[in-house]
């Protein structure tokens, strides 16, 4: 997700991420026309993750394997509230367009393969070891949920979401929004 958010960037990517600038270039025109919106990123590529259970792996595999299908059987649309009105639209908007077009959701899974493969040796060379060292991945969720670093947010009206809940892509609604530093209130 964050790559494909990095990639659409209207600016040069700096610091820890300069070593992609390169590969924005080569993949922004096409990230940033693909939908035809106007919304940058692929916040749909998180909620096809979370459907299809691969959200807290540290491979792709599961995801491009499973993501035409998890597109075409559609479902719920997470309330997403860290994202605008407009923006929210725009995105139940792509998702009911890759449910309905079997040939979109092929080509939306080659643009994400096509973007992915560049990066792919860094992170099975570097980035998974540093990612699980780091306690990224499912233990690192566990404990920013344990200790308060952030919350879960349910959809209006849908109390007791869970860990357990949180894991299920089938959990009715499962619908999140991650709050950095704890709950907003």
């Amino acid at each position: 997700m964050w790559l494909l958010h990095n990639f659409g960037a209207s600016h040069p990517l700096k610091g820890g991420m300069t070593s992609l600038e390169t590969l924005r270039q080569q993949f922004q025109s096409e990230l940033r026309s693909f939908h035809g919106d106007g919304v940058r990123g692929a916040t749909e590529a998180v909620v096809l993750a979370h459907r299809s259970g691969a959200t807290f792996d540290l491979d792709l595999d599961r995801f491009f394997a499973t993501l035409e299908s998890t597109a075409a059987a559609g479902g719920d649309v997470p309330a997403l509230l860290s994202e605008t009105t407009a923006e929210r639209r725009a995105i139940q908007e792509r998702l009911r367009r890759l449910q309905a077009d079997p040939e979109l959701r092929s080509r939306y899974r080659k643009l994400l393969v096509w973007v992915w493969e560049p990066v792919r040796p860094e992170w099975e060379s570097s980035g998974r070891r540093a990612a699980a060292d780091a306690g990224g991945g499912p233990a690192c969720w566990r404990k920013g949920l344990d200790t308060g670093l952030f919350s879960i947010a349910p959809m209006s009206g849908q109390a007791g979401l869970s860990w357990t809940s949180l894991r299920n892509p089938r959990s009715p609604k499962a619908a999140l929004c991650f709050h950095p530093g704890g709950s907003s209130g």
